[in-house]
């Protein structure tokens, strides 16, 4: 690891197109996974390390990255800047070590790099970072929002902010015009899994750094974002809602941020037992942002928790209607699409409307047709409705499977359920049908189709 150096005088290399910057600290454990990832489509990786106590920079190097040490002073801009300043090819990528390139995404960004060679068209491009989190019953959950990682290596180009860093106004700024657009949308996703477990201590450094920000800046909208965010991590949500309040009052009308901010300032309320203000916050976030699915299923939500249930009712539809938002909208996945038609079926279940909520639990295995939650209250709601004989031609009748495995899901689940008898009557139902259609020289697998 090189100590010392001065990374503004390493020259830069025309033969390098693509170069990947990432600043890490004790990440020995989730390096590998980001490096491996990327490693085939970067023609470098540089690596700065701000003072880690393990074996990051020795498993960095073995990777094949270039690795330089750079004293932590208090903010992650600057430690960006300096990876940066490092880099030689004339696109750069931001990761960070927590953070991996999807499969598809690498030959994907390399093409796009390639294409802007031939034909310039954008100087940086956002892309899709999906957040692997869990929501409070310990449910897996994918949220997504968009992000200016990718950018042409001009000096100009630098962060700032101590913490929840952005390059994206010094973009804007400096950003030639030679170019069609500014900012374009990369067809690239990257998964972070950071999320899933905040530690206390890196929620008090942010905070930290934060109010520092705000003692410096008092009226910037995002700094007042993310400290109502990390006030919300701690439960502190009186505070929580004082920043995220100041936030949606300070900022310019439709920033990329704004729809989480209403998401966490109803969560913020609701959370202190504040189910009127909660439902004030999310009615607010719709009439902004009209278009934004999630918006709309949360304000079901909390009208189903506050017994409105016309109104939740009325929210899940116009969810359901908009399906998923619009490029570029901050996206839990699933509102909007199979979370919300289930919303809709255990609403009309919870009703007495039998056939309602059927048709519902239908339309959310349209989109997700293998999701447990979904097939187990359908299965239920079948067996206390029509009784559990009618459970297995209901399945062979409604349901489709796509190969063997996807049928035998189905009758384990049944199983698992506690309907053994009729799990055992739907495997002998698949066997009679196979050995039919094995005669016939077909395939074997039921025809059915989702009404």
């Amino acid at each position: 690891m090189d100590e010392g150096v001065r990374l503004s005088e390493v020259p830069k290399r025309e033969a390098f197109l693509l170069s990947v910057a990432m600043i890490v600290r004790d990440e020995a454990e989730k390096l590998p996974r980001a490096l491996t990832s990327v490693r085939d489509f970067a023609d470098e990786i540089v690596v700065v390390d701000t003072g880690s106590a393990d074996d990051t920079s020795e498993i960095a190097a073995a990777h094949g990255a270039q690795v330089f040490s750079f004293p932590w002073r208090g903010s992650f801009a600057e430690a960006r800047n300096a990876s940066l300043e490092r880099c030689r090819g004339r696109w750069i990528l931001v990761l960070d070590a927590d953070e991996w390139l999807t499969t598809e995404s690498g030959p994907a960004l390399r093409e796009l790099l390639e294409r802007e060679k031939r034909t310039p068209c954008c100087e940086a491009y956002q892309v899709r970072i999906v957040n692997l989190v869990a929501d409070a019953m310990g449910e897996p959950r994918r949220l997504a929002h968009f992000a200016v990682r990718l950018f042409r290596n001009n000096p100009a180009y630098r962060f700032t902010g101590r913490v929840h860093e952005q390059i994206l106004p010094s973009i804007l700024q400096h950003a030639s015009s030679r170019h069609s657009y500014v900012v374009g949308t990369a067809p690239i996703e990257l998964l972070h899994d950071g999320y899933k477990h905040v530690a206390k201590d890196k929620v008090m450094r942010n905070l930290e750094l934060l109010e520092r920000e705000w003692a410096e800046d008092p009226a910037n909208p995002f700094t007042a974002y993310n400290l109502g965010v990390e006030y919300l991590r701690l439960k502190d949500t009186e505070r929580a809602v004082e920043f995220l309040e100041r936030s949606i009052a300070l900022s310019p009308p439709r920033m990329a941020y704004l729809p989480l901010a209403y998401r966490y300032l109803a969560h913020a309320y609701a959370s202190k037992g504040d189910l009127s203000n909660a439902l004030k916050a999310a009615t607010r976030g719709t009439e902004t942002f009209p278009d934004a699915p999630d918006l709309w299923h949360l304000r079901g939500d909390l009208a189903w928790r506050a017994k409105d249930v016309p109104a939740a009712r009325q929210a899940y539809l116009a969810a359901y209607a908009l399906g998923n938002p619009p490029p570029g909208y901050p996206h839990e996945e699933g509102l909007g699409t199979y979370r919300t038609a289930f919303a809709l079926g255990r609403l009309n279940e919870e009703e007495g409307n039998a056939e309602g909520a059927v048709t519902w639990y239908m339309r959310a295995l349209r989109h997700r047709s293998n999701d447990a939650k979904v097939l187990a209250a359908l299965f239920r709601l079948v067996a206390r409705t029509w009784g559990e004989e009618a459970l297995p031609r209901f399945v062979l009748t409604h349901l489709r499977a796509q190969d063997e495995d996807a049928w035998e899901f189905l009758v384990r689940l049944l199983k698992l359920l506690g309907h053994t008898r009729q799990a055992q009557a739907l495997r002998r139902e698949l066997r009679k049908r196979e050995v039919k259609t094995a005669e016939k020289g077909g395939s074997g697998k039921p025809e059915n189709s989702v009404p």
